[in-house]
């Protein structure tokens, strides 16, 4: 089936069906491409050989800003119909869950002694109380700190073991119970995540593992800033955010959240290709010293997003500190929803030298 310009199709990119419009097509064996008006124009640079041997469309995704605008294969498209809108939900039913924490960075190794029990250790302070959760099971294989609270599945293993019976191990068994149930409350903690942010991750995940591409870092607008641009929305929103101690509150959590963003950085939020890239950003003349927040961007805040109630699953915090963040990051993310435009950064190519030594 050939479209026109001007048509309402689907067309795959990665691994999901988007909505598109066809703003220029060529059919294979012309000299020309047709626009909306039908008049021909040449066939632009970016319509390659493998294109032109076939009929191929200019589309663009709706929702998307123009950069993503790009030529397709017939194969990729197919008609707007009821039978393909199944298709196309179905399909994103499946895929559009938040992928699993990337593979762990190890720093270079004049830096993992010197910050093993740093980089063991995510913390929080929240309400004049400190509070942390361990990520020592993605850190150093040497680190021998142990998670602040076990996960439930140990704890059901401790509690039916076959130790003797004792005064100890009763009062330990009481207090076990009731930790075991706050964490089991903890774990069962979800960060509802759009379909918007949802397609953001399946894409970075799609551009970095499959395309071999990189995040272009330092980030135009890094997680620092996006911070502050959050911080200033919430308070000029509403008259009621911009009291004293609603303003500590918030600064607070958006403190502890860029924290918890600088330490675990390189300890879950990478992907396996981009460790070459993070040991360049720790040795550049440039950006080494400079916090994590400050370089990287919002898709890797994204990733801290997914991976941010397993960690609280293992924090120390109380249920009401937990709900204040949970609630704070709910916020959070709805603004970065309705500014994704402004935040998005670009991907750029490696070199052929990179991608051997990134293996």
């Amino acid at each position: 089936m050939i479209f026109a310009p001007g048509s309402k199709l689907l067309a795959y990119h990665g691994p999901l069906i988007y909505e598109a419009k066809v703003l220029l097509s060529f059919q294979a064996g012309n000299t020309f491409v047709e626009d909306s008006e039908g008049k021909h124009l040449p066939v632009p640079d970016k319509l390659g050989p493998e294109l032109r041997s076939t009929n191929a469309y200019f589309l663009h995704y709706k929702g998307w800003k123009p950069k993503w605008d790009e030529w397709v294969e017939q194969s990729r498209v197919m008609e707007w119909n009821e039978e393909n809108v199944k298709i196309q939900k179905e399909l994103k039913q499946k895929l559009t869950r938040p992928p699993p924490p990337p593979s762990p960075v190890q720093p270079p190794a004049s830096q993992t002694s010197a910050n093993s029990q740093s980089q063991s250790t995510l913390s929080i302070t929240l309400n004049g109380k400190r509070t942390s959760a361990s990520t020592s099971g993605t850190g150093n294989s040497n680190n021998k700190t142990r998670p602040t609270s076990a996960p439930p599945s140990k704890r059901k293993r401790t509690s039916n073991s076959s130790a003797p019976a004792s005064a100890s191990s009763s009062t330990s068994n009481n207090s076990h119970h009731s930790s075991s149930s706050n964490s089991s409350s903890v774990a069962s903690i979800s960060l509802p995540i759009s379909s918007r942010i949802k397609y953001i991750l399946v894409d970075d995940w799609e551009n970095i593992s499959k395309e071999k591409t990189l995040v272009s870092i330092p980030s135009a607008v890094p997680v620092s800033t996006i911070i502050a641009d959050y911080r200033s929305h919430k308070i000029n929103r509403n008259p009621e955010n911009s009291k004293r101690s609603n303003i500590a509150t918030l600064d607070e959590i958006l403190s502890g959240l860029e924290q918890y963003f600088n330490k675990s950085l390189g300890l879950i939020l990478l992907y396996k290709f981009e460790r070459l890239q993070y040991l360049k950003v720790l040795n550049s003349d440039d950006l080494q010293g400079k916090p994590m927040s400050s370089i990287y961007g919002v898709e890797h805040l994204l990733r801290l997003f997914t991976a941010l109630p397993g960690l609280i699953a293992q924090t120390t915090m109380d249920p009401v500190s937990i709900n204040t963040l949970i609630d704070e990051c709910k916020e959070l993310l709805e603004y970065i929803d309705e500014n994704l435009g402004n935040y998005t950064n670009g991907y750029v190519n490696v070199s052929p030298n990179y991608e051997n030594l990134a293996h």
